[in-house]
């Protein structure tokens, strides 16, 4: 079989999953091309993929809805010089639609096909009734974070996912670590494991079947939203620091469940970083991105979570920056 293998990177909101699709590229000799997909109308992971070493294209919106057409598009307009497809899929997407895709679309299944479905987990914060679909379809389980919890709590994670799935391989990770083998090359996924097992209508690109519906509908929980903010300027990170602390402070508990950017601080030549999961967050100057300054220096931030009041928090993020007005998605 020599069409392109694609592997689908899943995993619910900061599991690991760009760590893992960044380890991947720096690790293998394969000519690989990333497409992100980011839950919001901006994307903050496409600064953080390693461009040097890979083709990266971004699909905003939901690849399994909204975002469906541009990732459809993204595929069919990749190169010749591929060999080597991952797509990472937003925390909020049912990998079965993305997977569907690529084996019911007859130009996509002449050229490219399903090598391997690889789901990250939190081992922190796990929260099962989030990546049950996830969980179903994998054939590759990374069980990541594992420093931070400890032996019992593993050990009940993977109990939990041998129920769920007998057939998928399960690799234990810090910072989303394994061998590159594990997740590309594979030739594990399984068709007829997932008409068996997870979805008889898989194949189903009939009429009455809309090869774009998810599993299942929580992943479109109607409370669940995202706030998208950019900007040409820089900000105060010490400020912000200090912003964000007061907001989960008054925020109810879990509402804010991810939020990331890449910003400019100013006078400093690298992007600086800032990575939050509910009530956690750091942040710190990336050693291998650097401005170009033959462009404006653009921050993203995106907030992820329920009940979200864009205009608050756009109006909170901006006090920090040296602009008084932002270009919200």
């Amino acid at each position: 079989d020599d069409r392109i293998p694609v592997t689908v990177v899943c995993g619910f909101l900061g599991a690991g999953k760009t760590t893992l699709v960044n380890h991947v590229i720096r690790s293998t000799e394969r000519r690989c091309a990333v497409i992100e997909n980011e839950f919001g109308e901006i994307s903050v992971d496409e600064d953080l993929i390693d461009a040097t070493r890979a083709v990266v294209e971004c699909v905003e919106g939901c690849a399994c809805c909204s975002g469906f057409g541009r990732l459809n598009r993204a595929l069919k307009g990749l190169g010749d010089d591929v060999d080597t497809v991952l797509v990472e899929a937003s925390g909020l997407s049912s990998p079965i639609a993305i997977a569907r895709v690529l084996c019911v679309d007859r130009e996509l299944r002449r050229r490219f096909r399903v090598d391997s479905v690889a789901t990250v987990i939190d081992a922190e914060h796990f929260v099962p009734e989030t990546q049950i679909d996830q969980i179903l379809l994998a054939d590759r389980i990374i069980v990541n974070k594992t420093d931070l919890v400890d032996e019992s709590r593993l050990a009940d994670i993977e109990k939990l996912v041998a129920g769920l799935n007998t057939s998928a391989r399960v690799a234990r990770a810090v910072r989303s670590r394994v061998d590159p083998a594990f997740v590309v090359g594979t030739h594990s996924f399984s068709v007829h494991r997932v008409l068996e097992e997870v979805d008889p209508e898989f194949l189903d690109d009939g009429p009455c079947h809309d090869p774009t519906a998810p599993l299942r509908p929580r992943w479109h929980d109607p409370t669940l939203s995202a706030v998208s903010i950019s900007f040409v300027g820089a900000v105060n990170v010490t400020l912000l620091h200090a912003w964000l602390n007061q907001l989960l402070d008054l925020l109810p508990h879990d509402d804010l469940l991810r939020y990331k950017g890449v910003l400019n601080v100013k006078g400093m030549p690298n992007k600086f970083v800032l990575q939050g999961l509910r009530d956690r967050f750091d942040g710190a100057f990336h050693p291998d991105a650097t401005w170009d300054d033959a462009h404006p220096r653009e921050c993203k931030f995106a907030f992820i979570g329920r009940y979200l009041n864009k205009e608050r928090l756009t109006r909170g993020f901006m006090s920090w920056t040296d602009r008084p007005v932002a270009v919200v998605a």
